[in-house]
């Protein structure tokens, strides 16, 4: 891991957004001309949009996300907990958009890759279903509202262990 990269996840895990977004966009090494190879490039986009969508710019965080994305179709296997972990990044940020119905396509990509998340992307996931739900029925779309509450309800939970 570059200097920056290390130096954005510390920034990042201390709130510093500011410093985050300038270290990461370091660690993409675009002004120094380096090429990344794919998977590192994919995640350190993903991070900058987390980034930039916590800062509420949206617009940049969509661009970044959607690279990210386009990277991983193009390179798949290389990552699935991530993909599934920029599919509801992607959801979050239609959402600060106002974009209810393609953010909803997005949920509903993320919920069927949901067994790959981390327990805090699938707490992010259940709540922003809820959400979702209600921000589609409002907009008068049930059929998309009953497509997301059918499909959260596919989520596995954990089994409990076996007692025998």
């Amino acid at each position: 891991m570059s200097e920056a990269a290390e130096k954005c996840d510390q920034a990042v895990h201390t709130g510093a957004l500011e410093a985050a977004e300038t270290l990461c966009t370091l660690a993409l090494g675009e002004q120094l001309g380096v090429k990344l190879n794919p998977a590192i490039r994919a995640e350190r986009l993903l991070k900058l949009g987390k980034i930039k969508r916590a800062q509420a710019n949206h617009a940049e965080a969509r661009l970044l996300v959607a690279e990210f994305l386009s990277i991983r179709e193009d390179h798949p296997g290389s990552g699935n907990t991530a993909t599934a972990s920029g599919l509801l990044e992607m959801s979050l940020i239609l959402a600060g958009q106002k974009q209810w119905t393609e953010g909803a396509r997005y949920l509903l990509r993320a919920i069927s890759s949901a067994g790959q998340l981390d327990e805090k992307d699938t707490a992010t996931l259940l709540r922003t279903h809820r959400f979702y739900v209600g921000r589609v029925e409002i907009q008068q779309d049930p059929a998309l509202a009953a497509e997301l509450s059918a499909a959260i309800a596919e989520i596995p939970t954990p089994r409990d262990p076996d007692p025998s």
